[in-house]
């Protein structure tokens, strides 16, 4: 069956970490499967990278094998399984602006420079300032730093928990970066709505 729709398949994408499953994080076993189901259908995989430096923390304090080994360590180990990456930088990168592409295919860098040159600036600065620039390249260092990623998890953790104490229903386990309410059980009454906009009741000056 994977053989025969693997033509539809252009590439692999993985959400590090995954939002729909509470900021759980993928595994570095996973990551290594689908490298290996990638290699064997000619499939590039790609990394949404908002929140790698959370997926290596929970890397770290989970899996037996990594816990002695760095962050930044296990961030390599994790991008040796990519072929290219995308990420919003005001996540993990803690900036106000800006995000960034990368590619090992020197061919799909060459197709991806056209659209960058049509859309966002040129590939030195992507529409970005210099200035922004350098906080990205700062925030990636200092946000791959084990105690503040420690620091900020079990603050997460911690409203997580408060949450649990007081009886309010939230996915589990605790995840790196939001605690997702149940809100069905929390707000039984709360109907879903349909519609994306709603009116405000009153004018915007």
């Amino acid at each position: 069956m994977l053989r025969k729709s693997a033509g539809k398949v252009p590439f692999i994408i993985i959400t590090l970490t995954n939002n729909s499953a509470g900021g759980q994080p993928v595994s570095m076993e996973n990551l290594k499967m689908i490298r290996q189901i990638a290699d064997r259908y000619g499939k590039i995989v790609v990394f949404d990278s908002a929140r790698f430096a959370e997926n290596a923390y929970f890397i770290k304090a989970r899996e037996e094998k990594y816990k002695d080994v760095p962050i930044r360590t296990i961030v390599l180990e994790m991008f040796s399984y990519a072929d290219a990456m995308t990420m919003s930088s005001k996540k993990d990168a803690i900036v106000n602006i800006g995000g960034f592409i990368g590619m090992r295919n020197d061919e799909l860098f060459r197709q991806c420079c056209v659209f960058n040159i049509m859309f966002e600036g040129y590939i030195t600065y992507g529409g970005l300032a210099g200035r922004d620039m350098n906080a990205i390249a700062q925030g990636l260092y200092e946000g791959t730093d084990f105690d503040y990623l420690d620091t900020r998890i079990k603050q997460v953790e911690y409203l997580g928990n408060r949450l649990m104490e007081f009886g309010i229903p939230i996915q589990q386990p605790i995840g790196g970066h939001a605690i997702f309410v149940d809100a069905k059980r929390f707000l039984p009454g709360l109907k879903k709505k349909n519609s994306r906009h709603k009116p405000l009741p009153y004018s915007l000056p």
